[in-house]
């Protein structure tokens, strides 16, 4: 029962009619291939993997044609609870058709830099958004009856030596970022599973760390399901399911023997493994229980969601003199260049890999939306590989200089960013990024749509520019949703899940990345993203939840229902948003919290709710932010737990991290015992900032004539810095006038 029966599937015990379930891969769509003699053993895996560095392999167009929607890096842009939702629905519904019982996703790793090559599977920098989209996702799939395995769980934030590196990271960092998605995903929507990372977690590896798999997980958030290991990861049986883990992937005979031997000298216990198969048997009772029989997914139905997803996404970077949108029937002249345009990048490389259903090129679907008065030219302007090639560069700003408009595709080659490889830098090619300073000089309506999964440089050609829009990764109908928001069918209305640097010396973990020696140093703590970027006040080039639209949008009249609140009471913030402009749209309101004064360092703003609404032109429209006391807290490792400390917070509403125009305090009482523990290792200014503590310690030396009695204030005063811990100090400044056993006793009552 312990590991996998093939590559992509459990133990099936025909004498006890146990069934095996199915397995594979998300979670842009479904990768799967019908059953063969040969197809997802162990010997078709290792082939797929190399075949995935191939865009177009034979591997790929073997796989069952499914709805390849965006990656989760472009469907985060869109900050849609509900259509994420819908997209999971609509990857459970094909998982049903195809026999597959539970899809290996959603991956919510923290993008900690944006030169890891697996960024165009992950969601956000941060951990909230993160979160609140991967719930939404896992919610839609399991409710079309499919489970799912979050993953890769946890801190497994490079590719870089994954399967051998230690993650270092502090306790705060750990729980507030790293771990925070997950707990509010396994806390919220309750996936079937989690799939464990390869790394190691401060020399631990993820797969049998206990502290993780079973202090944090099971017991403090009270995950019941299967916890999976990710392929070929486990290097101790034993110790892994001691630890928690309960299915090791794939099939691994030699590994249940080990278990065999372990239980038959008593070093495994047989009601642990008694509990690890009962949790197996029970995600194999539930996918069993909710398979569909006969089902039939509507493809045409998921085809046209993944354009809707794929608009809902676009993120409209730069629109000077509103070059866009186009006018579409109207008489001109468009230069479509870049190969991405007939031969689009929509998809990452690796495990994620899927055959689309139904392919639209952006060339294809421009010529449709423009017209049949418009002339359309295309000019490849680079190869695929991404290397300069003069003569294409010539006639791509040839055809520009002839048009009206200009419109380039440009990005990240496939090889570019890729499961196992990191990036070595920030830079596009250098055949994308000249192709766009030479068409920007002789087209001053050039507009530059990006094609990538993770953030690119884009200095200095940006300047040059009027018009930039960030596609990302779109899918299979990618390239309508582009057209569509060129000629304003569609109106862009998504925001950054990620900020874009100027430069990579300013990204947060530029000192540290990937990692050497065998450890990735987290040395940035939580000053993750736009964190970072805010502590240090450095100016991105556009920051986390930017995003521009063809309309625009004012609030006004932020309010609070209760202004003063305790930590299980917390309070609702509403506001109002009025569309200004002259077309519909839709805004995605963010709300960040800042503490006045907390004992430990905080970031100066966190996103801790956000909603994204429609208006018609001139419409209002009131949102309202239910916070809880969570929101407001912090982990403190002293106390291992989170912490509201009482205080006062600054609330800030607006469309981006860095626009909050609208602002109002409100105060904490909180109902928590926050008094960290006293030690003799604490030092004398921690006892000044608790108001028992320094009285209690204040009577202490006036009771042992260290301290004058009328001049309490000033002697502890004067002595605030002082440079050793108190049970140093009783040691080395009073001659032994004050016993151990005095100090402990105060200690205690403290």
């Amino acid at each position: 029962m312990c590991s996998g029966a093939t590559g992509f599937s459990t133990q099936p015990i025909e004498r006890l009619g146990i069934p095996d379930i199915t397995m594979t891969d998300g979670p842009n769509g479904v990768r799967w291939s019908e059953p063969s003699d040969s197809s997802n053993d162990l010997e078709e895996y290792g082939l797929a993997v190399i075949s995935e560095l191939v865009p177009d392999s034979d591997f790929m167009h073997s796989l069952c044609p499914v709805t390849c929607f965006p990656t989760s890096a472009t469907s985060v842009s869109s900050w849609d609870r509900e259509l994420l939702e819908e997209i999971g629905t609509a990857i459970g519904e094909e998982c049903q058709q195809l026999g597959v019982n539970l899809l290996l996703a959603p991956a919510i790793k923290i993008k900690r830099h944006p030169l890891t090559g697996r960024n165009y599977e992950y969601f956000s920098e941060d951990p909230c958004l993160t979160g609140e989209l991967a719930s939404a996702y896992v919610r839609g799939v399991q409710g079309a009856g499919v489970g799912t395995s979050v993953k890769h769980f946890a801190c497994n934030n490079a590719e870089y030596e994954r399967l051998s590196m230690s993650s270092v990271v502090e306790e705060r960092a750990f729980r507030e970022i790293y771990l925070a998605a997950f707990e509010r995903v396994i806390r919220n929507a309750k996936p079937w599973s989690v799939m464990t990372s390869y790394n190691k977690i401060n020399g631990v590896e993820a797969n049998r760390n206990q502290s993780l798999l079973t202090n944090i997980l099971r017991e403090e958030w009270g995950f019941d399901g299967v916890v999976i290991s990710d392929w070929w990861s486990v290097s101790d049986r034993v110790e892994a399911l001691k630890a928690g883990l309960d299915l090791e992937m794939p099939n691994h005979p030699q590994s249940d023997q080990q278990l065999l031997d372990a239980l038959s000298v008593g070093e495994l216990a047989e009601d642990t493994l008694d509990q690890t198969c009962r949790r197996i048997l029970a995600l194999i009772s539930k996918a069993t229980e909710h398979r569909w029989a006969n089902f039939e997914a509507n493809f045409d139905a998921h085809h046209d969601l993944a354009r809707r997803a794929a608009a809902e996404s676009l993120v409209l970077l730069k629109n000077d003199g509103n070059l866009l949108p186009l006018n579409s029937g109207q008489r001109q002249q468009i230069a479509v260049i870049g190969g991405f345009a007939r031969r689009p990048r929509y998809q990452g490389l690796g495990c994620s890999l899927v055959n689309p259903a139904q392919l639209t090129t952006p060339y294809e679907a421009i010529e449709q939306m423009a017209g049949k008065t418009a002339h359309i030219s295309y000019s490849p302007g680079y190869p695929l590989d991404g290397k300069l090639k003069r003569d294409l560069l010539k006639e791509a700003t040839g055809a520009a200089h002839q048009a009206d408009i200009a419109i380039i595709f440009a990005g990240l080659p496939w090889d570019h960013e890729m499961e196992s490889w990191d990036r070595p830098d920030l830079e596009m090619p250098p055949a994308h990024i000249k192709l766009i300073e030479e068409v920007s000089r002789v087209q001053s309506n050039t507009i530059v749509v990006l094609c990538n999964g993770s953030s690119v440089g884009m200095l200095p050609w940006i300047d040059g520019v009027p018009a930039v829009i960030e596609a990302w990764l779109g899918g299979e109908a990618g390239g309508e949703a582009i057209a569509e928001a060129l000629f304003g069918i569609v109106n862009p209305c998504g925001k950054l899940a990620v900020t874009i640097p100027k430069s990579l010396k300013d990204t947060p973990a530029y000192l540290h990345f990937p990692g050497e020696r065998g450890q990735h140093i987290y040395g940035e703590g939580i000053f993750v993203g736009y964190r970072y970027y805010d502590k240090k006040e450095i100016e991105p080039l556009f920051p986390f939840g930017y995003g521009l639209s063809y309309t625009s949008f004012e609030y006004s009249d932020i309010q609070a229902n209760k202004n003063t609140f305790t930590d299980k009471e917390g309070t609702t913030i509403s506001c109002q948003v009025t569309n200004t402009g002259s077309r519909k749209g839709k805004e995605i309101t963010q709300l960040y919290i800042a503490d006045h004064e907390a004992r430990l360092k905080r970031p100066e703003k966190e996103l801790k709710g956000f909603e994204k609404i429609s208006l018609a032109p001139g419409e209002s429209q009131y949102v309202k932010f239910k916070l809880s006391g969570r929101d407001f807290s912090y982990f403190d490792p002293a106390l291992d737990r989170w912490v509201a400390e009482s205080g006062a917070f600054d609330i800030y509403v607006g469309p981006s991290s860095r626009a909050l125009p609208l602002k109002i305090t409100v105060h904490l009482a909180s109902t928590q015992d926050n008094v960290i523990p006293f030690t003799a290792e604490n030092y004398l200014q921690d006892f000044l900032s608790q108001d028992v503590a320094r009285q209690m310690l204040a009577d202490f030396l006036i009771q042992h004539k260290l301290i004058r009695a009328k001049y309490i204030e000033g002697d502890l005063e004067r002595i605030r810095s002082l440079f050793v811990p108190i049970g140093k100090a009783m040691e080395f400044f009073t001659n032994n006038k004050v016993s151990a056993a005095a100090l402990d006793d105060l200690l205690e009552k403290i």
